[in-house]
């Protein structure tokens, strides 16, 4: 295999489904190079829009008592950027406090005088560190900002700015100083997909001298009429890594595989046009197909992109039951399943299945509802086992009524006989409505320690489809997902290694309303980076 990468990207101002094309085993998109074979394809990622946020370290927040004639420093500097094609030193910044501390006034006026001088000197020095402070006055410490712009495309006389700063303290030989006070309180977020960026990556070059002035000559996402992106729109990114047979050596009939990475940037209608986004939709709903499938043969994973119509019925009888926690199962039709048990005396009405997706409708009583999931048999290979692999939940949602439903829930549960109340369960990680409100919560719980439900101040409207999502990384760490990004209100929760978990989708009905969730995508997979 060649270690030389072959990179094309390509922009889609305006998409639709009909943009991807699949057929005799290729992936066919317009601005590649050329068709994709669907069985050299090792990964497909899909990375959402992103913003850019600032990294802030806060420093001398902890309270401390200043000594006489002590040192102390804040050490600033970027580990990724090169001036001069070196790293960059470490910028330290100190001050030392007099003979006489007491001289300053009170601890906190000691204190505030240490931010103050430890700022200025930093602050002189903003054009090379990329950093601004600001002190949080009467001895409350300083924050120290980056000035942003990470990784910013190439420019003749750019920044060179990369990633964050890295920020520390230190601590004395005599153990005095700072001592480690010091926190990230706002993490840095790289952006992703901005317009405004990436429009600056198509190349400018000197005619008199073939130079790039700006941009990149290789991989420069444009349309396939040489547009590039917008700004003002925000663009989702699809990444896809496969192999491709060349000739390896010219005219020697030897032939080699080379790994070639295709990005395709689509305007997801989010930014200040949103002309394409039912467009976005449907372009994206075939490439979460085309992701799902590079997961189809893992036992372990299930899928519905409501393709085709599902059918059901009872393990027995062959005819659907609504007796309580009668084992049901639903045959999506595509080769892969579920089972569903009715909570409560559910008297089950229809299996529907529309443009909006698949529903369980039942009579309209309160507290009846239904849980589908996967099969709780021992032999199921339907799960994952914490520590053994990472794994995620993925399911858009469409609700006519959102009064009509409390809860509804998607996530993980530990492996076990169906409840038909879901807090009995010892081990889960679920997110959905907590309420009949459209209030959109997490409810979480590990080895029996007692159900916490936390409202991420996020709502869902009637008649209204959303994408919920719990990802569970190979250490436990879940994440939650609404609409492919993290709540800023959430729980932090962690399995135990060695449980073994299932997928679920559950929800009760309101005697009031009848309102039954369309789950029109659905997937479970033993990943957690299929999207970013």
């Amino acid at each position: 295999m060649s270690t030389k990468v072959i990179k094309k990207s390509t922009l889609f101002r305006t998409s639709a489904a009909s943009d991807i094309q699949c057929a005799g085993g290729f992936i066919a998109i317009p601005g590649l190079n050329g068709p994709i074979t669907k069985k050299d394809v090792i990964s497909i990622v899909q990375n959402k829009y992103r913003a850019e946020v600032a990294q802030v370290v806060t420093v001398g927040a902890t309270s401390y008592t200043p000594a006489n004639a002590t040192t102390y420093s804040v050490v600033l500097y970027d580990p990724l950027r090169t001036p001069n094609g070196y790293n960059e030193l470490q910028n330290i910044y100190s001050v030392t406090t007099p003979a006489d501390v007491t001289t300053l006034g009170n601890a906190a006026a000691q204190r505030e005088w240490i931010s103050a001088a430890i700022v200025a000197k930093i602050n002189l020095a903003s054009a090379a560190n990329h950093a601004t402070a600001v002190s949080l006055g009467t001895g409350t410490g300083f924050t120290i900002t980056d000035a942003g712009g990470y990784y910013p495309v190439f420019t003749q006389g750019g920044t060179g700015v990369k990633g964050a700063n890295t920020v520390n303290t230190i601590t004395n030989s005599d153990s005095s100083g700072y001592q480690d006070n010091f926190s990230i309180t706002t993490a840095a977020v790289y952006s992703y997909g901005v317009g405004a960026k990436l429009a600056t990556e198509k190349p400018i070059v000197d005619y008199v001298y073939g130079n790039v002035v700006s941009g990149y000559i290789d991989d420069a996402p444009v349309t396939t009429t040489g547009l590039p992106a917008v700004s003002g729109q925000n663009y989702d990114g699809f990444v896809i890594e496969s192999y491709q047979i060349v000739d390896g050596i010219t005219l020697g009939g030897q032939f080699v595989y080379q790994l070639k990475i295709n990005r395709v940037f689509v305007d997801n209608g989010t930014g200040s046009s949103t002309t394409n986004l039912t467009g976005f939709k449907a372009f994206e709903a075939v490439m979460l197909q085309l992701i799902f499938d590079t997961y189809a043969n893992d036992p372990s994973t299930i899928v519905y992109m409501n393709q085709v119509g599902p059918t059901c019925g009872g393990l027995n009888t062959g005819l659907p039951s609504g007796t309580t926690l009668a084992e049901n199962f639903i045959d999506f039709n595509n080769g892969f399943g579920t089972h569903y048990y009715p909570l409560g005396t559910a008297t089950f009405v229809a299996l529907g299945a529309d443009a909006n997706g698949i529903a369980c409708v039942l009579d309209a009583t309160a507290g009846e509802g239904v849980e589908l999931s996967a099969p709780t048999w021992s032999t199921s290979l339907k799960s994952a086992v914490v520590g053994k692999t990472a794994f995620s939940i993925y399911v858009k949602i469409y609700i006519d009524d959102v009064t009509g439903l409390d809860p509804m829930w998607v996530g993980f549960r530990k492996k076990a006989a169906a409840n038909a109340t879901y807090t009995a369960y010892t081990d889960y990680a679920l997110i959905g409505l907590g309420n009949a409100l459209g209030d959109i919560y997490t409810s979480t719980e590990i080895n029996g320690g007692g159900n916490t439900n936390t409202d991420t101040t996020q709502n869902w409207a009637d008649t209204t489809a959303r994408t919920l999502e719990v990802r569970v990384s190979i250490s436990g760490a879940v994440t939650f997902y609404i609409d492919g990004y993290a709540p800023t209100v959430t729980q932090a929760v962690t399995f135990d290694a060695g449980d073994e978990m299932i997928p679920v989708f559950c929800y009760a009905l309101q005697a009031s309303d009848i309102g039954t969730p369309s789950a029109s995508h659905a997937a479970f997979v033993s990943t957690d980076s299929w999207r970013s």
